[in-house]
């Protein structure tokens, strides 16, 4: 089964020179790289980053809402955002352990804030949708 689309990205520059904010939306992972990697040359170089927002559309009407810190490094790196969501839709479907918690930790953190039926959701989120 194919996964379902994205149509559009909203991105919003929040945090740079007052000339370098700017709100673009684009319609594909793929564009949102291009202008984040632009926009990461304007970055800090020193080990701080700028506050990007951003909703991503599915072609089912389905979005996510959300906050990518934009450092220069990422000039060379691809798939910023979409990684993003994956990360955090692996740890809330219990498939990825952040080292700094012990597999107890981990698993009372994901009983506490939604049980299987969260880890479920974010494990169908990651299956279904394009990222």
């Amino acid at each position: 089964m194919a996964k379902i689309s994205v149509t559009s990205i909203y991105l919003n520059r929040a945090e740079g020179l007052t000339k370098e904010l700017e709100e673009r939306t684009v319609h594909s992972l793929n564009e949102a790289d291009e202008v984040l990697r632009r926009w990461a040359r304007t970055a800090p170089k020193t080990g701080g980053y700028h506050k990007i927002d951003f909703q991503i559309l599915w072609a089912d009407g389905e979005t996510y809402t959300g906050r990518y810190d934009l450092k220069y490094e990422d000039t060379t790196k691809s798939n910023l955002i979409g990684s993003q969501v994956q990360h955090y839709l692996a740890f809330h479907a219990g498939i990825f352990c952040p080292q700094h918690l012990s597999r107890e930790q981990y698993e009372a953190y994901l009983e506490r804030f939604g049980g299987e039926e969260k880890k479920a959701e974010a494990m169908k989120f990651l299956h279904d949708y394009e990222m």
